[in-house]
């Protein structure tokens, strides 16, 4: 199952909540911006895409709104499911498509296992294991009681295009599994199935 115009459906939400007065913005001397925010989750053979408005009024379940799903055993096909919506989503974020007069911002949530999935990284146990920095398992295990920043460590944050590169110099490298020889292009294996930038990427709170 897949939405046939996923701009079309979220307009439509956001004219249904405009109505019934549900949006929230802040103050007036901001500019109105609707937050999207894209989400997903495997069970049941089943992976399943869907969004949710997050500035409104009295959020419920009926206010996520699901807009694929399809038969999956892991998450390596993302990025090949959400190709249909590139542009779309592409527009939505660069604001030259707005949803019922207002520009969208873009968010990716899910918990860590979704997020790294939908941004090509190996997962939590790979020799990197941050999807939002590149930061190596060795350096954390041997890190003692000291916190993970910048005065103590060395690492770089990860960005689309850096994601992309990385996953550019895997495919070049010419190994047939792409997710196994991820571990020496800071594990990554695919391309980033969503064009948000790292900045509006939202883990679960409890993850």
């Amino acid at each position: 199952m897949m939405a046939e115009n996923l701009t079309q459906h979220m307009n439509g939400v956001v004219q249904q909540l405009k109505e019934a007065d549900r949006l929230i913005f802040k103050g007036s001397g901001e500019e109105e911006v609707v937050k999207v925010n894209i989400s997903g989750d495997k069970g049941g053979g089943l992976l399943k895409f869907y969004y949710q408005i997050s500035n409104i009024k009295d959020s419920s379940a009926f206010d996520v709104h699901m807009f694929t799903v399809f038969a999956a055993e892991d998450s390596n096909n993302i990025r090949k499911v959400m190709e249909p919506y590139q542009n779309a989503l592409k527009n939505l974020q660069n604001g030259s498509t707005k949803l019922f007069g207002y520009k969208a911002q873009l968010f990716l949530g899910g918990d860590c296992a979704f997020i790294d999935a939908s941004l090509g990284h190996q997962g939590s146990a790979a020799a990197h294991p941050c999807s939002k920095c590149v930061v190596t398992l060795d350096h954390l295990r041997n890190h003692g009681l000291h916190p993970h920043t910048p005065e103590h460590c060395q690492f770089q944050q990860r960005t689309l295009q850096s994601l992309e590169e990385d996953y550019c110099e895997n495919l070049a490298e010419g190994v047939d599994t792409l997710k196994k020889s991820g571990r020496n292009h800071n594990s990554v294996f695919a391309m980033p199935a969503f064009p948000i930038p790292m900045t509006n990427v939202v883990p679960a709170i409890l993850h």
